[in-house]
């Protein structure tokens, strides 16, 4: 005869998944929070996400950033676009030449920022964080189109209306 079966209880293993689980939500948490956008004292107005017939000299233009980015093959320091500026932080773009990042498709450009370059860009449609410390001077050699300007103004109207 065979033996009772015995109720379906986490055994360790188990219980070991469970707790490690936990551990990689907060990790999820933390990326979440490099992401969004640092809050401002509470009678500061000072978010300055451009509108279309406003310009700010630092804005819609591109510097290198400082951090070194990519895997063990592909080690770079890639341009960013700056959309927004805080005091000594700033919201970035990045640039890149792929039509996809994981699922999300990127803002495809109409020309490419690069002068002297024909190949096809996009922007990644994910505002970031950083001081501005972690840049470098303004790149001359890298110019927004005005209709790309306006894709991504539209981008970041619709992103700050979802909020």
């Amino acid at each position: 005869m065979s033996a009772p079966k015995k109720a379906n209880k986490p055994r360790g293993n188990a219980a070991r998944n469970k707790s490690s689980q936990a551990g990689k939500r907060s990790e999820q948490g933390a990326k979440a929070a490099q992401t969004t956008p640092p809050k401002a004292p509470a009678g500061d107005k000072s978010t300055n996400v451009v509108k279309q017939g406003e310009k700010k000299s630092g804005l819609f233009k591109f510097r290198r950033y400082k951090k070194v980015e990519g895997g063990k093959s592909k080690k770079a320091r890639h341009p960013k676009l700056i959309v927004e500026q805080e005091e000594n932080t700033v919201g970035f773009m990045g640039l890149t030449e792929s039509e996809k990042r994981g699922h999300h498709k990127n803002i495809e450009l109409d020309k490419n920022p690069e002068q002297g370059n024909t190949n096809k860009a996009y922007i990644r449609k994910e505002v970031r964080y950083a001081d501005l410390g972690e840049f470098g001077e303004i790149l001359q050699d890298y110019n927004l189109s005005e209709s790309d300007k306006v894709k991504v103004i539209k981008y970041l109207q619709k992103l700050k209306n979802k909020k």
